[in-house]
């Protein structure tokens, strides 16, 4: 009876050891920097924009911009990715897109514009045709979630990087927002 119990031991310990090197959490994507600027103060202003690190494995990002100038109607968003290498130097993606346009029949846009629209999409209000009338709202972007689709979906490789978001309304640069993170 003792060998019986002593067995069940040592397998019960055995696939605890297992489990446990399984079950590791593992990022290779960082947040390092979130930086939100508005640019046409009359035209609206950022009340928040931060990240947050709530413990070792769950850290988000949150903004949120106000237009004081409604509704939105004519929205171009260039976006660039740029990587750093004695400065920030362009890396792959530099795009100007239509966000009305895109927004009205999403299937039709270029690959890359949804790509980088998926980054955000499920953690905004940003997410409708225009026009836009209220806040425009980033809320809680985990590091878990990109993380996923910065290594898995478009592997990069491993470096310090920079997503820079100029917002153009009706000609005109409103406001940008960089985000600057790690991949290791």
């Amino acid at each position: 009876m003792g060998s019986c119990i002593k067995l069940y031991t040592q397998i019960i310990f055995g696939i605890g050891l297992t489990f446990g090197h399984t079950t590791q959490i593992y990022a290779r994507f960082e947040f390092t920097n979130l930086e939100c600027v508005a640019i046409d103060k009359a035209f609206g202003i950022f009340d928040y924009c931060y990240l947050k690190s709530v413990n070792r494995t769950y850290k988000y990002a949150s903004a949120k911009y106000l237009p004081l100038q409604v509704p939105i109607n004519n929205i171009v968003l260039k976006i660039e990715l740029m990587k750093r290498l004695n400065g920030y130097k362009p890396f792959l993606y530099n795009i100007s897109f239509d966000y009305c346009r895109f927004m009205r029949n999403p299937n039709s846009g270029n690959k890359v514009e949804t790509f980088f629209l998926s980054l955000v999409q499920p953690y905004t209000n940003v997410n409708h045709t225009c026009p836009y009338s209220e806040f425009l709202l980033v809320d809680k972007l985990p590091i878990s979630f990109l993380d996923y689709k910065l290594t898995k979906i478009l592997p990069l490789p491993e470096g310090d990087y920079r997503v820079q978001g100029i917002a153009v309304v009706s000609g005109i640069k409103r406001a940008y927002v960089n985000t600057y993170f790690r991949i290791f």
